[in-house]
């Protein structure tokens, strides 16, 4: 199940940004969704982080925190990253319920 929720993850972003990049680059399409938050991208965006890609990073985050009994020693550094990746999101994604954008 792990794999294939980051694999979800990894191609529901990566269609978004085919379908709504255009001719811009990657970094000039991510400035365009942080300068421009009104624009029709950037709702479209938060719309998919909020409704598709953020409920799989918690799923993820659940599924590995269900299953940590198994790891023998110290936990490896990807599972604070995950952990630390699902907070944040969590907490942009209530910034965002806010109007703010920054």
């Amino acid at each position: 199940p792990l794999r294939a929720i980051t694999h979800a993850t990894g191609v529901g972003f990566k269609s978004f940004v085919e379908e709504h990049r255009g001719a811009f680059s990657d970094m000039q399409f991510e400035d365009r969704l942080r300068t421009k938050p009104h624009s029709r991208e950037a709702q479209r965006y938060r719309h998919l982080m909020a409704c598709t890609l953020q409920p799989l990073n918690r799923r993820a985050m659940e599924l590995v925190l269900s299953h940590t009994h198994l790891i023998d020693g110290e936990f490896p550094e990807c599972i604070y990253s995950l952990y630390s990746h699902v907070i944040e999101m969590d907490s942009l994604l209530e910034r965002w319920q806010h109007g703010d954008f920054a």
